[in-house]
């Protein structure tokens, strides 16, 4: 048995299972051959007595049928149906003769039983035949007779039938005989079935207890074991000693128990070494608890530590305990010397075994010197610096447990060692700074006084920066007024001089004819000039505006180059240009990349003699570089910082040869920054010179400054007043006028003037009385000042736009303001109907508009027609201008193509309208008495005037003028000086489309 249980469980279950399977075997033998015997019995009662008596069963039926046809005969007298009859007969004697087959090879009985069955149906056969033939020839009465029971069929019948039945009574007895014979055979299998079955169960329960003994009884063992360990008791170890599975198990679970025990041993010492180092910053005491505890852990009897110096140049010992004194030299770092070299050059920790009793290791105790079996050397890192060294020594040889604490322990330790030292370095800064600390405290005395003179300088500082905000307006002003005077004679220095020039050819000397063309090209150089000074004005004041447009710069140079062209011939330089051969398309201000092309373009052919400009694209993925190269006379190193400056060229010399003010670079420099990209610079004095301009394909463009009204209007979103959800709209037909004004002469003038047309004026002296008012109605529309306390009329239209309920009123802004560009954007953006100006209007005007804004179906109707003109003959052209010389030279430059009517004030100019109807009126606005938007005001209001195009003249350069200017309904817009060129283009446009 003992011998069983050694055996591996795997091979204990195959032998019990192989066991079990065999007796199931060998019960499916059993049950296999009783199974065979029983149906060989079923198949010899289905053969014989079952098919035996089935056969006698249709002879018997056949007999019958023969003896019935017979009569059948006699009965019918057509012979179709007697030949039907006699057919079916034929048919039965067949298959009489078939179940007599059966009968042969089946039965079980005698033979002879069988042939006299045979024999007696022959004999009754015959006669049959017989009496079918007598009732064929009509003898009917003899064929009755025979058939009686003492007839001769008759006799013969009964003798076939007692023949059958004897056979018959075989087959019934050998039924019997086989069924008595199945149920004492049915009767053994059941008890053999019984026996083998019991035997197996038995065997089965046999097995099945040996196993599981054999599995129970470790398993038990072990769940104790495991059990013992779970309640702490850690000695407790597996004694199943079996070579089987559960053998192997039990050594593995003490094992198992071991190192667990071993581990939570190794974990206890660590948390203590921990909890000690922990316990202590102050380095003395700290290193002296720690090597203590590690000595006692690792049961060493000398422990260590030795500090690097703060020269790192050597390992100073700092603690120790049961170190000679001759132990505790210094030793350098630098030299990887003793024990300690190999720990500090590997960085990892060193074990020394089985030292040579002729070694130098030796340590003192009361008795003597006693001999090291090992020592370790364990390096403490910060980094990758061995900042310390901790050396253990042990007269035995140090478990595994010990190094394993050491190897756990050795991170903890590096750190809170570099911590404790960090601690005593910090200690030491403390004492310093606290020194310090008083020193400061004295200088902070000094920086205060400094602070309130700082103090003092920024007071004066933000004085000097209003003032000089105050300058840069007043600039910016004076730049705008100075256009506008030096415009106004530039237009007819320029114009004049074209004019001549073209009429005076030939009709006086050269010489003089000469003068014209230099008093031309100057007017041209000094308009340039102010254009300039405009440019560097708008940049320096955040003003610039951008169009960002997408454009092939190889097509922008071609075009570029068109317009400078004659600037090469006229001085034989020979102007080349190498395309990008990619995709040379970016997105940014195609007018200012069209500036800085011509500034520098200019810029290299004015300053080369001879030779040629060169023109280079270079298309990269990010960014486009225009390369400028020319054969000029080149820039020294040390100017070439400075050519950039405003009002700065190389030298004085260059600039009486070459002339210029010294704006084109710095324009084109600033453009280029401000399209986020540069310009570089390399020049050879008397070589040439190379520009490079690099863009962005995708220009990031400066926000910029917003305006105080702009700020005003973005506060209006988070201003707590609304419009009501729900009011009552008005349902009569009397329209209703909302008038948000806060003047009261105003406010009679336009009540008086608005009720007299049969209007309902309603007056909200500021917006929160307006806002107040849409909480009982809501008017048709509504004529709303800008200048209102509290809440101004930006605020107001916002508002009112942003509420669904009064989103839809027309608003018509009436105003003293001068308007802004960005507020003529708010305005606009806010979907106003009109915009006048309190100083412009007059009453016809006013009811005008309103009239349209409450009807708008009338809009179309008082709408001036602005179709293109049909005119065959030569257009009339009304010029009004109060300047003689402005006058004369318009006339000189458009008399030859227009008839010409001039007006030099506003009166006379709309009583020449209504005289003459011009196909078209050039207006002045700086006019004397009416200003040129008066004078437009007055022609738009009268029906038969209302048709003519009207383009306005003004000699302000600066951008939100124009706006201004266009916003009132002119046509088009022409800034003086006029030049020739760009007037006809714009008239053909106004006239005819084109």
């Amino acid at each position: 048995m003992t011998k069983f249980k050694n055996l591996k469980i795997q091979t204990q279950l195959v032998i019990g299972f192989m066991l079990i399977l065999f007796m199931v075997v060998f019960l499916a033998g059993v049950a296999y051959v009783q199974t065979a015997t029983i149906q060989k019995q079923a198949e010899l009662m289905y053969k014989h007595p079952l098919q035996v008596r089935t056969a006698l069963g249709r002879l018997q039926n056949d007999v019958t049928e023969l003896r019935l046809g017979l009569r059948q005969i006699m009965l019918v007298a057509e012979e179709s149906q007697r030949a039907l009859i006699l057919n079916n007969m034929l048919l039965t004697e067949a298959d009489v003769t078939k179940q007599f087959q059966v009968l042969q090879q089946l039965y079980l009985g005698p033979v002879q039983d069988i042939a006299e069955a045979e024999q007696n149906y022959l004999i009754w056969s015959a006669m049959h035949s017989k009496n079918t033939e007598r009732v064929q020839a009509n003898q009917n009465g003899l064929v009755v007779e025979s058939l009686k029971v003492n007839g001769e069929e008759g006799l013969l019948r009964d003798r076939l039938i007692q023949s059958l039945g004897k056979i018959d009574d075989f087959a019934a007895k050998k039924s019997e005989s086989l069924y008595n014979a199945s149920v004492e055979m049915k009767s053994n299998f059941n008890q053999k079935l019984l026996f083998f079955s019991l035997a197996i169960l038995v065997l089965t329960l046999i097995i099945l207890y040996t196993l599981i003994g054999n599995i129970r009884k470790p398993l038990k063992e072990l769940i104790a074991t495991s059990n013992a360990l779970h309640l702490g008791n850690w000695d407790a170890r597996n004694v199943y000693d079996l070579s089987n599975e559960f053998g192997e198990l039990a050594v593995s679970f003490n094992i198992l128990a071991e190192s667990v025990q071993n581990n939570r041993e190794l974990s206890h010492k660590t948390s203590e070494l921990s909890r000690v180092m922990l316990s202590e910053d102050h380095s003395q005491r700290f290193f002296q608890v720690t090597l203590h505890t590690l000595a006692e852990h690792t049961g060493s009897q000398v422990a260590s530590i030795f500090l690097l110096s703060k020269d790192q140049k050597t390992y100073e010992h700092f603690e120790s305990i049961g170190l000679t004194e001759a132990g505790m030299r210094s030793f350098r770092a630098d030299h990887y010397e003793g024990e300690f070299g190999a720990a500090i050059f590997s960085k990892k920790m060193q074990r020394i075994t089985n030292i040579d009793a002729k070694s130098a290791f030796v340590f003192s105790v009361v008795s003597g010197d006693v001999l090291p079996n090992e020592i370790i050397t364990i390096p403490i890192l910060s980094g990758n610096t061995v900042f310390a060294i901790i050396s253990l020594a042990s007269i035995k040889a140090y478990s595994t447990q010990s190094i394993e604490l050491i190897n756990q322990i050795i991170s903890t330790m590096s750190a809170r060692i570099d911590g404790v030292l960090a601690y005593r370095k910090l200690k030491v800064l403390a004492e310093q700074l606290e020194e310090q600390n008083v020193e400061l405290d004295s200088q902070k005395n000094e920086l205060f006084k400094q602070t309130e003179v700082l103090i003092q300088q920024n007071h004066e500082l933000d004085l000097q920066k209003k003032q000089l905000n105050e300058s840069s307006q007043l600039k910016t002003n004076f730049l705008s007024n100075m256009s506008h005077e030096l415009r106004t004679p530039l237009n007819s220095v320029i114009a004049l001089s074209g004019v001549l020039g073209r009429r005076l050819v030939g009709m006086i000397p050269d010489e003089e004819y000469r003068y014209l063309d230099i008093i031309e090209r100057n007017g041209k150089n000094l308009l340039n000039l102010i254009n300039d000074i405009l440019d560097i004005s708008r940049i320096e004041s955040g003003k610039e505006e951008f169009d960002i447009t997408e454009f092939n710069m190889n097509a922008l140079l071609v075009e570029v180059m068109s317009l400078i062209e004659h600037q090469a011939l006229n001085k034989d330089v020979k102007l080349n240009f190498v395309a990008s051969g990619s995709d040379a398309h970016l997105k940014s201000d195609v007018d200012k990349c069209k500036h800085i092309l011509q500034n520098l373009i200019a810029n290299a052919i004015k300053f080369t003699d001879n030779g040629s400009v060169d023109i280079q694209v270079d298309a990269l993925v990010d960014q486009i570089d225009i390369r400028i190269t020319d054969t000029g006379i080149g820039i020294a190193d040390d100017q070439i910082e400075g050519i950039f400056d405003e009002f700065r060229q190389a030298d004085g010399s260059t600039s009486r040869k070459y002339g210029g003010t010294g704006l084109g670079l710095a324009i084109a420099q600033k453009y280029a920054n401000l399209l986020g990209g540069k310009i570089v610079v390399k020049s050879i004095l008397g070589e040439g010179s190379e520009f490079v301009v690099t863009l962005p394909r995708l220009v990031s463009v400066p926000e910029s400054k917003p305006t105080d009204r702009v700020d005003r209007t973005e506060k209006t979103k988070s201003r707590s007043v609304q419009v009501p959800h729900s009011v009552t709209k008005q349902s009569n037909t009397i329209k209703t006028l909302l008038l948000v004004e806060d003047s009261e002469p105003a406010i009679i003038q336009m009540k008086d003037l608005l009720e007299g047309r049969g209007y309902e004026v309603l007056i909200s002296r500021s917006a929160l009385e307006a806002l107040k008012l849409f909480e009982h109605i809501i008017p048709d529309a509504m004529i709303i000042d800008l200048m209102m306390p509290d809440i101004d009329g930006f605020e107001l239209l916002q508002t009112i736009r942003d509420a669904e309920i009064t989103a839809h009123i027309p608003v018509l802004v009436l105003t003293a303001k001068y308007i802004s560009k960005e507020e003529l954007k708010i305005l606009k953006r806010n979907n106003i109907h009109q915009l006048i100006q309190k100083g412009a209007v007059n009453r016809q005007q006013l009811l005008d508009e309103v009239s349209t804004m409450l009807y708008p179906e009338l809009k179309q109707v008082n709408k001036p027609p602005r179709s293109v003109q049909k005119i065959t003959r030569k257009p009339v052209v009304l010029i009004v201008e109060d300047n003689p010389d402005n006058m004369i030279t318009v006339k000189a430059v458009l008399e030859d193509q227009y008839v010409i009517l001039e007006a030099v004030e506003g009166d006379s100019a709309i009583h020449m309208a209504q005289e003459h109807i011009p196909d078209l009126i050039l207006m002045d606005i700086a006019l004397p008495g009416k200003s040129g938007i008066e004078v437009f005001q007055v022609i738009r209001e009268q029906a038969a005037l209302k048709h003519i195009p009207i383009i306005a003249l003004t000699a302000s350069a600066m951008t939100h003028d124009r706006e201004t200017i266009l916003s009132y309904g002119f046509d088009a817009f022409i800034a003086k000086p006029i030049i020739a060129k760009e007037l006809n283009a714009k008239m053909r446009e106004v006239l005819y489309g084109n």
